[in-house]
C-alpha cells in the first residue's frame, strides 16, 4: 500500500512540473517563484519546481540548437 501511495505522489509531482513547464514561460516562472517571495518561499518553490526549470531550459536549448 505504501509503494502505491509513493508512486501516486511521484506521478502527481511529475505531472505538476510538466504542466507548469508547459503553461508558464521562463519570465512568468521567475515572476511567480522568485520575485516577491520571502527567502524560505523562494527556496521551497524552486526546489519543488526544479524539474520544471530543467524542462524549460532543455526546451530552450533544443530550440536554439535546431534553429
Amino acid at each position: 500500500m505504501n509503494k502505491v501511495l509513493i508512486a501516486i505522489a511521484v506521478i502527481i509531482y511529475i505531472l505538476i512540473n510538466c504542466i507548469t513547464s508547459r503553461i508558464y514561460s521562463a519570465k512568468e516562472m521567475r515572476r511567480e517563484f522568485i520575485c516577491g517571495q520571502c527567502l524560505v518561499g523562494m527556496i521551497c518553490a524552486n526546489i519543488f519546481y526544479a524539474p520544471a526549470w530543467f524542462l524549460k531550459g532543455l526546451r530552450a536549448f533544443v530550440v536554439a540548437t535546431i534553429k
